[in-house]
């Protein structure tokens, strides 16, 4: 862009090249989500690299002198991109039961946005048929994603622990959320698809969310 000859530095080097007071470190949910969304739970991120890529990660910018905070990795399961059976239900304004008679799924499955979405185009024009792929999340594959996710959130504090660099445990917020929702005056903001937290792709916050968590976030903890 600049007209510079050579090979593009890596985003490490970039950053490193900037020479940051503070370096703010949120990686691993992208690779999560993205096995989840796809079901297929080969794309989970190996636990054994993501160790030493991130300690490497680490080391470098702390020996820059930049002050570090890392973020724990969000459970994509906790997002509204993923719907329990019950949740879907209430949604879509019918009883768990009928869903699951219909679709042939398990209490345990989750529905995605899609599948949300196809159902209630189905129910509206009266034609029931087989959900297409990407509409359900199995059980089995939405545990080891959540296996994983907690296998790397171990990693991230001991290795935080280890360079005394602070965390802020995102996944725990992602899970309030989900659990709890948000109160925002009168109202009550919730994690379900269109309860007013996520955008519509249902995975990522929308603006009130990010509004809400910079006013209420607590600080970080060692």
């Amino acid at each position: 862009m600049n007209g510079e000859d050579g090979p593009l530095p890596t985003q490490l080097e970039y950053a490193l090249q900037r020479r940051p007071s503070l370096a703010i470190i949120e990686l691993g949910y992208y690779d999560v989500l993205k096995a989840a969304v796809k079901g297929n739970p080969n794309l989970l991120p190996n636990v054994g690299s993501f160790r030493s890529d991130y300690r490497q990660l680490l080391s470098s910018l702390k020996k820059s002198g930049s002050e570090l905070l890392v973020l724990t990795v969000p459970d994509p399961m906790d997002t509204a991109y993923f719907s329990t059976v019950e949740m879907a239900a209430k949604i879509l304004k019918v009883e768990a039961s009928v869903l699951q008679s219909i679709y042939n799924l398990s209490g345990e499955d989750f529905i995605t946005v899609n599948g949300l979405t196809e159902i209630g185009f189905q129910f509206f024009a009266k034609a029931i048929k087989p959900l297409p792929n990407g509409s359900v999340l199995g059980a089995e594959v939405a545990n080891q994603v959540r296996r994983r996710v907690q296998e790397l959130n171990v990693e991230i504090t001991a290795l935080a622990r280890e360079r005394a660099v602070l965390v802020y445990d995102l996944q725990a917020f992602f899970q309030r959320i989900a659990i709890d929702g948000i109160s925002v005056g009168s109202k009550r903001l919730t994690g379900e698809f269109l309860g007013g937290v996520y955008s519509l792709n249902g995975y990522y916050p929308g603006e009130t969310c990010h509004r809400v968590a910079r006013q209420r976030a607590p600080p970080p903890a060692q």
